[in-house]
C-alpha cells in the first residue's frame, strides 16, 4: 500500500467530486434529448430516413448517458473511484501526469477547464477534474504518489506513451 499520498486528501476529494459532477452534467443533458430524439415515431411527421436519423442520435445519446452514468457510480464511493485505487494499489503503473487544458467559447464568452491525466502502463487514462488553483499542488502530490512517472505534456512523450499503449517498450522503439 501507498503511504506517500492519503487517498482521500483534500484536494483529490475536490478533483474526484469535480469529475463525478461533470458525468452528473453529461447525463443531465444528453438522456433527455436522447429519449426524445428515440421518441420521434411519436412525434415526427418529416420521412422514414429523417426519423430513423434522429432515432440514431438518440440511440448515440442515450449510450453516451449510459457510459455518463457508470462512471458517476465508479466515482460514487470516492475511496473506490478508479484513481484512488490506483493510487493506493498501484502507484507504479502511472506512467505519465499532464494537465490537460480545454478552451470552449460559446457566443464571445470563452471558458477554461483543466484536468489531470493520469495515464497508465496498461494504456487507460485516467481523468481529474481540477481547478486552476489546485492543478500544480495536485500535480506535486500526484507525483509524490507517483515518482517514476513522467510529468508535463510534450509531443515526445505523447509519442512515447503511445507506443506504450500499443505494447511497444518505448527504448526498443
Amino acid at each position: 500500500m501507498n503511504r506517500l499520498i492519503d487517498p482521500l486528501h483534500p484536494l483529490l476529494v475536490t478533483s474526484l467530486r469535480a469529475t463525478r459532477r461533470a458525468f452528473w452534467i453529461v447525463a443531465a443533458i444528453v438522456l433527455p434529448f436522447g429519449a426524445f430524439c428515440l421518441s420521434a415515431p411519436a412525434w415526427s411527421d418529416e420521412g422514414t430516413g429523417t426519423t430513423v436519423g434522429v432515432m440514431a442520435i438518440g440511440a448515440l445519446c442515450v449510450g453516451v448517458g449510459a457510459f455518463a452514468i457508470k462512471m458517476i457510480a465508479a466515482h460514487w464511493d470516492l475511496d473506490q473511484a478508479p484513481p484512488v485505487r490506483v493510487l493506493r494499489e498501484r502507484p507504479g503503473d502511472i506512467v505519465w501526469i499532464y494537465v490537460q487544458e480545454i478552451q470552449a467559447g460559446a457566443y464571445g464568452v470563452q471558458r477554461r477547464t483543466f484536468n489531470i491525466q493520469l495515464a497508465l502502463r496498461d494504456g487507460k487514462t485516467l481523468t481529474l477534474a481540477v481547478k486552476r488553483k489546485h492543478r500544480d499542488e495536485l500535480m506535486a502530490l500526484l507525483h509524490q504518489a507517483a515518482p517514476d512517472a513522467a510529468l508535463g505534456y510534450s509531443k515526445a512523450l505523447a509519442a512515447r506513451y503511445k507506443q506504450i499503449k500499443r505494447g511497444v517498450t518505448p527504448s526498443a522503439a
